[in-house]
């Protein structure tokens, strides 16, 4: 129910944008990610990352787990675990 939630106050939230901002918001992955930061409980949803993966699947890992995709950070990128936990998920892309 939580996630369903959050993908009510996502559709409410990009339907009160004006259809010029939604085209905006659709044009780029990381410029979805980073409105969708906005959105209510966004940090704890997994669904966040299925809709990055479905709409931007050239930018974004079909990866739901935060920390999965903290791990792969921390496995290949020269960051420490404290660094890759300071990241915003569109910060994790690929």
């Amino acid at each position: 129910w939580r996630e369903l939630t959050y993908f009510i106050n996502v559709m409410l939230a990009f339907f009160s944008e004006n259809p010029e901002q939604r085209k905006i918001l659709l044009s780029k992955g990381q410029i979805l990610a980073q409105w969708l930061e906005g959105v209510e409980d966004n940090s704890n949803r997994q669904f966040r990352h299925i809709l990055l993966f479905l709409l931007f699947p050239k930018e974004f890992e079909r990866i739901t787990s935060n920390e999965q995709r903290r791990q792969i950070v921390i496995a290949f990128e020269d960051m420490s675990s404290k660094q890759v936990k300071k990241l915003s998920c569109w910060q994790m892309k690929s």
